[in-house]
């Protein structure tokens, strides 16, 4: 296991449900406890430790004590019920610890003391998507127990938040068997592989792997040598190559990798090949 689980017993600072007006800015900062976003209506982008991601509605964040990131809301209203938290409870600091807006040059040395020792081992990724996980479900009965001020509502808030933390860690991978991380570059090759037959644009990619198009194309690039549409293209042609030499005809073909019409696909095909499907269809049948 990459943490002491027994470090584990959440004492939660705030709880609320919460709206960003669209196209809004929160310039970067640091926290000094644990947050957790449900994005429950809207888009918005998060720069987080050096990374730009994309998030929409659905989304989980998890930002960690001391991570440098901001935040900016696109064209609608966002709507954003969020939690913060300390692992654990210190009579020291948790009572002094406050929501911070600012970053780390910009704190006192006291304040800076009060940033939270993140527990959590290694670099995560802070977006996941909460589909089948009941993360918001969670979020929910954690902010309505959190306005109880009784000793019972009060723990089963720590409960509650106790068992997100739980399922959070274990998507990040902190379980007794962590699940191996993939390389971004390679995560990409392996989409664009298995929906070969799509059509595929950065703008998706972006949207499915949470981040931004620019630093998608940036590592894609670095890594295999060559911009992320010249692989997809390639790799497409060839499948249809190899679709047409099987027997299918244009129009299956066609059809088959999400062309309009047979017409939009003969002219991609005769610019990529310099030759008609039909008629590369048949030099393939005559070499055989």
């Amino acid at each position: 296991m990459l943490m002491d689980i027994n470090l584990i017993s959440p004492y939660v600072r705030r709880a609320m449900r919460s709206l960003l007006p669209a196209n809004y800015k929160i310039g970067q900062r640091i926290i000094l406890d644990y947050e957790i976003i449900y994005l429950e209506s809207g888009e918005m982008r998060l720069y987080y430790d050096g990374v730009d991601y994309s998030c929409r509605a659905g989304d989980i964040i998890f930002i960690r004590p001391g991570k440098k990131h901001r935040i900016e809301t696109l064209s609608s209203i966002v709507s954003q019920p969020h939690i913060h938290f300390d692992m654990s409870y210190s009579a020291a600091q948790s009572e002094k610890r406050f929501i911070c807006f600012k970053d780390i040059p910009d704190l006192s040395a006291e304040d800076r003391a009060l940033i939270s020792k993140d527990i959590i081992k290694g670099e995560h990724p802070p977006v996941i998507s909460a589909a089948g996980r009941g993360l918001a479900e969670s979020l929910y009965r954690i902010i309505d127990l959190y306005k109880k001020r009784d000793i019972a509502s009060q723990l089963e808030c720590k409960a509650e938040l106790t068992k997100m933390i739980g399922v959070l860690l274990s998507a990040f991978g902190e379980t007794a068997s962590p699940k191996k991380v993939e390389p971004l570059p390679l995560m990409i090759k392996q989409f664009i592989e298995s929906n070969i037959t799509e059509k595929i644009t950065l703008d998706q990619l972006a949207a499915h792997f949470h981040y931004n198009k620019f630093y998608i194309e940036k590592k894609f690039r670095e890594e295999n040598g060559v911009p992320v549409s010249k692989y997809y293209n390639s790799l497409r042609l060839s499948a249809i190559k190899e679709f047409l030499a099987d027997g299918h005809s244009v129009t299956e073909t066609a059809g088959a990798f999400g062309f309009e019409s047979i017409y939009t696909f003969s002219r991609y095909f005769k610019n990529a090949c310099g030759i008609s499907p039909s008629g590369y269809a048949k030099k393939k049948e005559l070499q055989e």
